[in-house]
């Protein structure tokens, strides 16, 4: 469910019955039939960087239904470093789990941004402060005192609701991603 054309990277998220595995805390990956399939790109096996600057160029296109996020990850779930998620919330800043194992955002809530536009999303890692910033705008900056170890990109696309036939297929848009860490 991946495609590049015009040198843009597409997720596509698509109505179609497919045979997976979802994650179960009390069983494991457990086979489960789909209505819908999409995808997830990682650079797990390739690329990891500690600290830098990380950006995206991301077409700004929200579906309530589908859960879209470009995301940095270490070796463990949390915390997740979030340059841009769309769907029922579009926001940034950072998924974590609390004492309890429940997840919580800290970050904001981005308004204001036009729906099929593309921006430059990027988060700056300095010791353990985070900013993040939109087209060279500062929206949000905090300080993750355990975030130690190298990340990896992920790009995904997750449906979380029936999507209408009209939006079909929904599309999760990158132009590019650029990493840079310093000397």
């Amino acid at each position: 469910n991946v495609a590049v054309a015009y040198n843009k990277l597409s997720i596509l998220t698509k109505r179609e019955k497919t045979s997976g595995k979802q994650w179960l805390p009390d069983r494991g990956f457990v086979p489960v039939d789909f209505n819908y399939s999409s995808d997830i790109l990682s650079t797990s096996r390739s690329f990891w960087q500690k600290e830098g600057i990380f950006e995206a160029k991301i077409r700004f296109k929200p579906v309530k239904e589908v859960v879209c996020s470009c995301h940095l990850l270490g070796e463990s779930v949390s915390p997740q470093i979030t340059l841009v998620e769309t769907g029922p919330k579009n926001r940034v800043g950072v998924l974590s789990l609390n004492g309890s194992q429940k997840p919580e955002f800290t970050g904001i809530t981005l308004n204001g941004l036009r729906k099929g536009k593309y921006y430059i999303f990027t988060v700056e890692w300095e010791n353990h402060h985070l900013t993040w910033k939109i087209i060279e705008r500062l929206i949000f900056e905090t300080m993750l005192p355990d975030l130690e170890e190298a990340v990896h990109l992920n790009l995904i696309s997750l449906v979380i609701d029936k999507i209408k036939s009209s939006r079909f297929p929904v599309s999760f848009e990158t132009d590019w991603i650029r990493c840079y860490k310093k000397k």
